[in-house]
Parts: C-alpha cells; structure tokens; sequence
C-alpha cells in the first residue's frame, strides 16, 4: 500500500526533488529465504596457480633471507624464507597499491623504501614511502614532498618512479614526477632538485618528471621526460645528450633504465624502446627496443644493440661478477628486452668489448620481464620480476622457475569473473567458475574453486562469458576475448574443452560477444548489407547465423552491460564525440529493449542529467562504468564524472537522480575523491543481484565494498573490503551462499553470507518502474513538487487534463509540429504504461483512460520521443484525488 510518510523519505529527507523520480514499493516477501543475509566475513581465494600476477620490482636483504617484491596494483609482499614462502604486506593498502619501485636500503638495512604512483586520497598518496619495521607500518618520510610542490611547478599528487643507490656517497636517488629527490641517511630525511628550471609549466604540471637518476658520485645520468641528461658536478648544472630519444621519454612502468659502471662511471648504458619518443610514431611499423652506450659522461649515445619492440619497459642491470666464477673480475650485463632476458659478461670495462657483446639466453618461466635483484653479498642472481609473478633461480640464473601463487605471492589482474550453475532441472548440482587475466591467460574450474584449468594458447583474457544458469552440459557457450598482438574472440564449450573461432557478425574488430543463452548470442558489428553503419546482431543458433536488430548511432566504447534474465535489454556506454571540461571523453548511455525482435526493438539515449560516464582503466581494457539491474533495466547506477557525484535512474536513463549519501560514504568524509582526470575514477564496478533486485554492491579502486538491501535507500561499507584493491567484477553465487570478487591486482575473494539473516526489511525500498517487455517505447513515471499541470523542462504545450471521479480524460491541442505518422505520446499514471496515444490528421488527439485512482496523490507523465528514442517533450501531473 502507497504511504507517503514511509516512501517518500530517502536517507531521512524527502525526494521532492527538481527533476523526477518514481519510487514503487515492493512488497517483500517475509520468508527469509528471500532476503539478502550480512556478510559475516571476507576469505581471500586466490587460486593457486603456477603464475600468480605481475611483479614489478624485487630486492633482497643482505642476510640473503629475508625479500621484499612489489606487484603491479597489488601492493608489496615480503618473505622471511629465501623467496619461497610470501606473504601481502597488509597495511600497504595506507600508501598504494600501485607500487613503482621497492628496495632494502644498504645503508640503514631496517629501511625498506617504496615509491608509488599517485591515487584518488585527497591527501597526496604518491610519491616515497618509508617503513622502519621491515614493512610493518610505513609512513611518509621527513621532507619527502618535493619542493617543486612548493613552488607551484608540480601538482600535489605526484607519483614516485625507479631508485638506485651511489655507493661512494651512500645516497639514495629516487625520480618523481617534481624533479629528483635523494637521501643520505638511509632514507629518513630527503632533498630535491629539478633538472631544467626554466622549462615553461604544462597544463599537467609534469614538465619537471624524472624517470628514474642513477648517479657515482659527481657523475649523474637522468632519464627525464625532456630526454636523456647527464652532470659531472653532482646535480649543479644539466645537459642534454645526443643521439638518444631527444624529444622527450614518454612514461612507462620500469625501474631499471640505467646501469654506469662505478670504476668508470663515464660509461654507461641504457634500455629503451624508441617508441617513446615523444609524440607517437604513426609512420614507424619496424620500433625496437635499443640499448645505448655512452663513453663520454652522457653527452652522445650509440645503439649497440636492438631489439624487437613488445611493449614492455625494458631495463639494464650490471652486476660485478662473483670471485668464484671462472671470469672474475669482469661484470655481468643482464638486458630485460621488454619480452625476454639476456646475460653477456665482459672482462673489461672497454668500449671494444661493449660494442660486440655476446648475448646467452636465459630460460624463464614467463616472458616480459620487469626487474632482476641480486644477493647484496655473493652478488650472484637472486629474483626476478615477471608479468607472470616472482621467479627463483638454482643455478646462478642460467634458468628461472615461478614460485606460484601457492608461495602466497597472489596478485592476479583479474578482469573478471564468471560463474555457470548447474541443476539437474530443479536441484543445485554444482558451480563451474571462469575467470580472465592481464598476462597470466584465462582458467575454469568445475569445482567451485578448488583446483583451475588454464586454457591453452591464451596468454591473457579481458572478457569471459557465460550463460548464468544450466540444466545440462550439451551445447555449452563460452565466449571471450583473448589479448595476444593480434587479438581475437573464442567461443567453447564447458571448461574450455573445445575452443574455436568466434563466427563474428560482420566486421568487428574491437567487438565482444555476449551470450544470452546456450544458443543465443548478440554482438555489435558493422552492417553486413553495405551501409556502413554499426550494427547491433543477433543469433538464435549460437554464433552461425546473425541478424541486425538496430543501427548504432555513436560508437561503441568499451564493455557492454547485459540483463540475461527475463528481459533482453542491452544498456552500453558510447561515445559521443565531445569532450568533458577535463578533456576526457564525453560517455553516455544508449539501451535497445526488446533485442529479440528487430520490428519493434528501439534505440534509446540517456539523459543529459547524467553528464558524463566515468571509465575504469586496465593496461588493455578501458571500459565504462555503471551497473544495470539484470531484473529490471530500468535501474541504474553509475558515478558522474562532470559532477562528481554517484547518480541512479529509475526510468531507463529518461532521468537521474544525485546520490550524495552513497557519494560521501564512497569518498570516506573526504578521504577520497570520486573522480581525478590524471588520477582515474574511485568507483569500479557496480552489481545488483539477480533475483533480488533490490540487493546492490559497489566496488572502487582503494576504498572497498558498498553494499544496499533496499535498492539504493541506504548503503553501508562492507567490513574488511578495505584492502581489495581495484574491484573489477562480482559472481553471485546464491546457491552456494557467497559472492565471489574480483579484483586488479590481489585475486579472487569471497564474500560469505552469515547463518542470521536481515530480519527487517524496509517496506519502503527505493525501485523502478517494472519493464513491460513487449512496449514499443520507452516511458517513464514519477512525481514533481505537488503542483496540479505542472510544466516540465520540455513541455507538451496545450496539454492538460479532466478528472472526474474515476476518470481522467488527457486531452492535447496543437502540440505536434505536422500532421499523420508523428511519434506516438506515451501516457503512464503512477507506475502503470496506460495508452499510446497517436495524434490525428489534425494534430491533435484526445484519449479518455478509465483507471482507480484512490484517495490520494498520483502521479501522471506524457513523453513524446523521436524515432531514435529521443525524447522530444514530456510533460507531468501531479492530480490529488481527494474523495469526499
């Protein structure tokens, strides 16, 4: 039953508010069985397979024990065995999770130093962190903000690259996007400098960034985002070498660039891929990875070696050779070629030897290799850092094995995760779980977790999908994306028993195919008949045949999000055209109801009022961001990046509604921030439980889970989510009573349900308008501040109504610009679509809607749209029915 009192209210204040809004009431069932139940607690599930996720940067403690490694978004993970037993530094999440660089300092060994990239706090996260404790507790050194701060010349939120060690000064040396810092105390107190102060500021504030500074004493290289330069006086003055990427060094991730030689610190080299230099190389099919050589301090460059580009950060490291090898008192070289890496050994410090380097290979476990740490006393080979995790080595570092992710080094870049339940027709018989990784390939398991199948010949997956739910095995579909140079889409049967080529709908390079069902499939894909346009495709019979269901106005960005139950209705994030205030592009929203049916299936545009969609960044996967209830697509959540602020529509997207509550609760009180154009967006992922409509979880980047059991009315945080870095996707997995998280940098976890369920439920749950499958248009209800024939922002001019009693005649004159074959207006009172009303020859049109409308108020829309959906006027009532 309607009560104002009770439905009206959200987060204790009434939702009169401008604009419209349709709250429903639900009537909730008081079976508990049909309740969401707390979540008691949150148990890592990583799976423990042979890779185990990225890793960064390595470094070994000179008791030869004790290891500290740092993952790509995961945080730090240290261990006390050698390399191999591993464990999360847990409070890492207070400074990043996306660590740059991390190292024991040699001249206070119970400092460990890490550097990390800026994030969406408020208070500057970025930059060097200390810990005294061995990784205990870490914390902002003394003056370890950068003076460019300061002065203005550098944004506060910086973030900090490589570091590297001067023996003869006992300094430390550490790259920020403001300059240069060093150290000589350990760590514990720091200064800065800038490499070229009269550089003109850019919009960015990182004209001054220094990629990484290696220094013997007055001797100082430094890899800049102005190119390559070199000092002889210890900092005091700069110049610009030759022969080497003059225009400037774009940012990548790498810690190792430079490698000088102490006994002649004149000669040194330096690894890059000439792709960085500066603007893209549009013309340029042949880039390679180079290494340099200087003899002359820095100031010319040659290449002595190159190879093929692979989009990988490549590095150099040398290392004096150990007394008991057989070439005692030379140097090992080992170059990281952004794919693969190399050892050669001179005798002598020689231009001649350097020039004719003869390189062995090094077998390893994963290719694309980031860093390489040695034992600080026998200087021999101790780790390595791979896209596919920590590698050890028995054998002097002629070969590598991974630790795997059961030495608890877990930090998988998960995509995402899915999940297939099985029933016997009406029992629960098993969940078969999927789940697709950044660099370390795509696995199934059938058995709910406990061991993974990694599919063959995929090196890394962005996309899994599966139908939700099956009663038996036969025609199982499987469709993906698999990321290699080319990449490509897969369709297979159940636990990638048999894969194949996608049967793609016409040209879709950058296409994803979505499954619906076992044999039904929809994909985006340019018109097979010549137009040229894009297509949104559909087929009944898995991937063979397809048809087009509706031209696509904008392209496509990104992800597609999908209701695979009751409803098939496809909401997707397009691209407008225009840019946002910040320069990022404008995102909007399209949805197309009715996919099935090509006759009456419509395109339909969002609102304006949702500025602009905010996108979660991966190294290969950028998609847009916001979640639509699978039930009902009429709700949606997604963060405004324009405003700044967490929207929900009840309507499809005819309107949006600011969330400030679920806003401020996201940000912490002003710990975070929403949305940063050089930092990314804090909201990652936005879920609704299918079956349960009204049950809502909302991951971010670095602030943990939000969690709703009244579609939106109120929110808490999920206790212990905190330290889930970059939430990416959630499994319902209601049969086995948990939720199942993925994330970008830290694995899987599970969210598991408590034995005592919510025993109240609001009776006033925040909802939409339920969807009519078979309705040709899109309409929307909702309710104003209480003025009888109130006009909205586009009014339906002359339009009005008559109530008598039970009666309410619409009745319009002249509000149609021509005459016959004009869109339809589309009436609605409260949440119920009543009539299509279609004008006459003389543009106007009267309908009479006989309808019960009890003793209270009510509240009525019209909506007039284009053929693309757009909505061209509306108009909305609120009538008071007051029966004496």
């Amino acid at each position: 039953m309607y009560n104002k009192e009770n439905s009206l209210l959200v987060h204790g204040k009434e939702i009169f508010r401008k604009g419209i809004v349709i709250l429903m009431i639900f009537f909730v069932s008081s079976c508990g069985e049909d309740r969401p139940r707390e979540f008691v607690h949150i148990q890592p599930f990583h799976p423990l397979t042979k890779l185990s996720g990225m890793a960064v940067a390595v470094a070994v403690h000179p008791n030869n024990i004790n290891m500290i490694a740092a993952s790509a978004s995961g945080g730090g993970f240290e261990s006390d065995s050698r390399g191999l037993r591993w464990v999360h530094i847990a409070n890492s999440r207070y400074w990043s999770h996306d660590v740059m660089d991390i190292e024991y300092s040699p001249f206070n060994t119970r400092n460990i130093i890490a550097t990390t990239l800026k994030d969406l706090s408020v208070i500057p996260n970025g930059g060097i962190w200390r810990s005294r404790n061995g990784g205990l507790s870490f914390e902002r050194p003394t003056n370890a903000t950068p003076k460019a701060v300061d002065d203005g010349r550098c944004n506060p939120h910086y973030s900090g690259y490589a570091m590297s060690f001067d023996y003869q000064l006992n300094r430390i040396y550490v790259g920020t996007d403001c300059g240069y810092s060093w150290s000589d105390d350990g760590g514990d107190n720091w200064s800065h400098n800038i490499i070229n102060p009269i550089v003109p500021l850019n919009s960015n504030l990182d004209q001054d960034r220094v990629l990484n500074v290696v220094g013997v004493g007055r001797t100082l290289y430094a890899v800049t985002a102005l190119g390559v330069y070199q000092s002889t006086n210890g900092g005091g003055s700069w110049r610009r070498g030759t022969g080497i990427l003059e225009n400037g060094i774009k940012y990548r991730r790498g810690v190792a660039r430079l490698a000088v030689f102490p006994e002649n610190p004149s000669i040194a080299l330096l690894a890059l891929d000439d792709s960085l230099d500066g603007p893209a190389d549009t013309t340029d099919d042949d880039e390679l990875t180079n290494l340099y050589l200087t003899i002359n301090a820095g100031s010319s460059w040659e290449i002595i070696d190159s190879a093929e580009d692979t989009a990988r950060e490549a590095f150099v490291k040398i290392t004096p050779i150990n007394y008991n090898d057989a070439d005692a008192g030379g140097y090992s070289i080992y170059w990281g070629r952004g794919k693969d890496i190399r050892r050669s050994v001179i005798t002598e410090i020689s231009a001649e030897q350097l020039r004719s380097l003869h390189w062995d290979n090094i077998d390893i476990d994963h290719d694309d290799v980031n860093d390489i740490a040695f034992d600080p006393v026998t200087l021999e080979p101790a780790l390595l850092a791979t896209d596919g995790g920590i590698e050890r080595t028995e054998d002097g570092g002629r070969s590598w094995k991974s630790v795997g992710a059961v030495s608890g080094y877990r930090a998988l870049q998960i995509y995402i995760v899915e999940g297939q339940h099985k029933y016997d027709g009406t029992t629960f018989e098993n969940t078969d779980l999927y789940f697709g990784t950044q660099d370390n390939g795509l696995y199934s398991s059938k058995d709910n977790g406990i061991t993974w199948d990694k599919l063959s010949g995929a090196p890394e997956g962005s996309i899994i999908n599966v139908e939700r739910e099956v009663t038996n095995y036969d025609d199982v579909l499987i469709a993906g994306v698999i990321n290699t140079t080319n990449s490509y889409r897969f369709k297979s049967n159940k636990y990638f028993e048999s894969k194949g080529n996608w049967d793609d709908a016409g040209d879709v390079s950058r296409s994803v195919p979505m499954v619906i069902t076992k044999k039904e499939a929809i994909q985006f894909g340019d018109d097979t008949t010549g137009t040229n346009q894009l297509k949104l495709f559909y087929s009944n019979d898995k991937d063979h045949n397809w048809m087009p269901i509706k031209n696509i106005d904008k392209s496509i960005y990104g992800l597609q999000e999908i209701s695979k139950h009751n409803v098939n209705w496809l909401t997707f994030g397009v691209r407008e055209g225009g840019l946002n205030p910040d320069g990022s592009p404008l995102l909007s929203l399209r949805s197309i109801p009715n996919i099935e049916n090509a006759a009456i299936a419509r395109l339909y545009r969002s609102d304006p009022s949702l500025g602009s969609l905010g996108v979660r960044g991966y190294q290969f996967l950028w998609t847009p961001v916001f979640g639509v209830s699978p039930d009902n697509p009429n709700h949606i959540i997604a963060p405004d990046i324009i405003s700044g602020i967490m929207k929900y529509s009840l309507d499809g997207g005819v309107t949006w509604q600011d969330d400030s509550i679920l806003t401020d609760l996201i940000e912490d009180s002003g710990t975070f921030k929403l949305y940063s154009r050089d930092r990314g967006l804090l909201v990652t992922e936005v879920s609704f439980q299918p079956g349960f409509p009204n049950h809502i979880l909302v991951g971010t980047r670095h602030a943990g889970i939000y969690r709703t059991v009244d579609g939106g009315l109120t929110w808490e945080k999920v206790k212990g989510s905190y330290n889930i870095s970059y939430i990416t996707s959630f499994f319902w997995d209601t049969p086995n009573e948990q939720v199942i998280v993925s994330s970008y940098g830290r694995g899987l976890y599970k969210l598991h349900y408590g034995e005592n369920k919510i025993t109240e439920v609001p009776d006033n749950i925040r909802a939409p308008l339920p969807i009519d499958p078979n309705r040709s248009e899109v309409a929307s209800a909702g309710f104003t501040d209480p003025e009888i024939n109130m006009v909205a922002e586009s009014g339906l001019g002359g339009m009005g109504i008559i109530m008598s009693g039970d009666r309410v005649d619409i009745v319009g004159t002249n509000f149609l610009e021509a005459t016959n074959l004009q869109p339809p207006v589309t009436i609605i009172a409260n949440d119920q679509v009543l009539v299509y009303a279609y004008p006459n020859t003389d543009g106007y049109f009267k309908e009479s809607l006989v309808i019960n409308l009890p003793e209270g108020e009510h509240f009525i829309k019209a909506i007039q749209q284009g053929p693309n959906g757009d909505i061209i006027r509306y108009k909305t009532f609120v009538v008071n029915n007051n029966v004496d």
